[in-house]
């Protein structure tokens, strides 16, 4: 029944990544190419809305080019040539270039960190005496970057208008991923002791009628 409401779409397991830890091991066990789907279509959604944002900002061309080393003639050249030129195939060709470039970096740098954060789940796993495959904690660092991920788009979206900044975000960045995954091992953990510890009542039950037996 949970792989059923799992499989519903792609935004119900973005919601299940950021508020039911407990559902991981569910969406882990689907494989990586469902969890590699997810991630694409992350990053994927995460550089349009950057894209789209960055177009918003380069409205202000004026000021942006006020803002820079440009000299006041070559400034005059770039804003004339764009106000005689057809602003549609110029901000279509902004934005493609910029998609390409946001998605390169975003899926580049994504990769690299689930790579990292898987190596320290299993690490992790090796600690607490939890038997699990590599590829199992790589799902899960895949899904337990969702919350991160979005803070940092809205961080970055945020940076871009503002003089916001935060030297501790990629900090905070780390730390939620981390705490997400090892969450979700530590309830693999609970599930397999207690998974354990009924099979140790079964097996004191089993005795006690064999015993039983043995006195009729």
């Amino acid at each position: 029944m949970e792989q059923e409401v799992i499989k519903k779409g792609f935004f119900r397991r973005i919601w299940y990544s950021i508020t039911k830890i407990e559902k991981y091991p569910n969406m882990s066990a689907e494989g990586t190419k469902k969890a590699f789907s997810y991630l694409t279509g992350l990053i994927l959604i995460f550089s349009i809305i950057f894209s789209i944002s960055l177009m918003f900002k380069i409205q202000n061309l004026d000021d942006i080019l006020m803002q820079s080393e440009i000299e006041e003639e070559q400034r005059q050249i770039i804003l004339e040539y764009i106000n005689n030129t057809d602003k549609l195939p110029l901000y279509a060709g902004f934005f493609i270039i910029s998609f390409m470039s946001s998605y390169t970096i975003f899926f580049i740098a994504t990769i690299f960190f689930v790579i990292v954060l898987s190596a320290f789940g299993y690490l992790t796993a090796i600690i607490l005496k939890i038997k699990m495959k590599y590829v199992a904690i790589f799902n899960m660092a895949i899904y337990s970057i969702t919350l991160s991920a979005i803070l940092e788009l809205i961080y970055t979206i945020t940076n871009l208008y503002t003089e916001f900044e935060s030297p501790y975000f990629s900090l905070a960045y780390i730390a939620i991923s981390c705490v997400y995954l090892i969450s979700a091992i530590f309830i693999i953990k609970s599930e397999f002791i207690k998974k354990k510890e009924e099979l140790n009542k079964i097996e004191e039950v089993q005795k006690e009628i064999k015993e039983e037996r043995k006195e009729k």
